[in-house]
């Protein structure tokens, strides 16, 4: 368990990755990230991201995007859009659509959409999620 100080330090160096990312520096927030790993371990760094990056999504897409693009593996962001996919297929299954005939989830892990799934698709998803939906829907009429 953490105690008070171990979160007051995550979150601070939570604002300094995200002022870091902010300047889309891709050498700098690479060498960044190694002081950190190296200081702390490669879990701490995956998590000071994740972090960063949840909290960028909501205040600033285009950094978010930029970190996705530039830190972040093919196959983590891949991994991302896959937890994405997820979450509205079993919304859109909740709201009574079906699957092959409203929607479609294809190879390529994108997702097909009828105007009128798309129109229901969730609202309540997160702004990580819907910035990564954007990246995975298309229109099927």
């Amino acid at each position: 368990m953490f105690g008070i100080h171990q979160i007051l330090h995550f979150n601070r160096l939570v604002s300094f990755t995200i002022n870091t990312l902010e300047l889309h520096d891709r050498e700098l927030a690479k060498t960044f990230s190694e002081a950190i790993a190296a200081q702390f371990g490669a879990e701490f760094t995956a998590a000071l991201l994740t972090a960063s990056v949840v909290q960028l999504a909501e205040r600033n897409p285009s950094t978010c995007q930029w970190t996705l693009q530039n830190l972040y593996t093919p196959e983590d962001c891949a991994a991302l859009r896959e937890g994405t996919l997820m979450v509205v297929v079993q919304e859109l299954l909740k709201e009574g659509f079906v699957l092959g005939k409203d929607f479609s989830t294809l190879p390529n892990g994108k997702l097909l959409l009828t105007s009128a799934a798309k129109s229901h698709a969730p609202k309540h998803l997160s702004p990580l999620d819907r910035l990564l939906l954007d990246d995975i829907l298309l229109a099927a009429d």
